[in-house]
């Protein structure tokens, strides 16, 4: 497999005694070939996020963020990629249909296992998200925060975990508490 990533990080960020201001966007163009199952994927993506957050106490904030992953600019919603995926995996148990002996290379035995379990679907092509998070700063070095995030699309789950015989849902939500200590 080859893989070439180009990134360029546009931000900006503006604050006052109250408020805090940040925004990133990153259009970035990715490059993978792979020869085994012939997926080639010539791509231009992006991603941003928008976050507000608010000071109601010296110690403690509130944010709100917007976040935005697209994988392919010409299939924000993945829609073609499932296709693809739902193609590529109907060609490859069609092969072993006609020649089940090619189940005795490891390699394809391995290609096989992971399109029969895969979830083939595009929304691991894309996320949107909207967070809502409280902060607390205990002290100059000790900072504690909840996040609440909904989220729409796959974007964020590891090939992994979703290669499995479950379902994933597309719309999800993460609830994260964290500690940090800085030295």
């Amino acid at each position: 497999t080859e893989l070439a990533f180009k990134m360029m990080v546009w931000s900006a960020e503006y604050n006052t005694k109250n408020w805090k201001f940040v925004g990133e966007a990153m259009p970035h163009s990715v490059q993978i070939k792979n020869s085994l199952n012939g997926l080639d994927f010539d791509t231009d993506s992006y991603s941003y996020y928008l976050q507000a957050t608010y000071r109601f106490f010296p110690d403690w904030e509130v944010s709100l963020r917007r976040s935005r992953y697209v994988f392919d600019e010409s299939d924000k919603n993945g829609e073609q990629l499932e296709q693809l995926l739902t193609q590529q995996g109907q060609q490859v148990l069609a092969m072993v249909n006609q020649n089940p002996a090619l189940l005795q290379i490891p390699e394809f035995a391995e290609l096989v296992s992971q399109v029969s379990s895969q979830n083939l679907s595009g929304d691991s092509a894309y996320s949107k998200t909207w967070m809502l998070g409280l902060g607390w700063h205990i002290s100059s070095s000790m900072l504690m925060r909840l996040e609440y995030y909904d989220i729409t699309g796959t974007s964020w789950i590891p090939n992994s975990d979703l290669n499995t015989n479950e379902s994933t849902n597309r719309d999800w939500n993460m609830l994260i508490m964290q500690f940090s200590y800085r030295f």
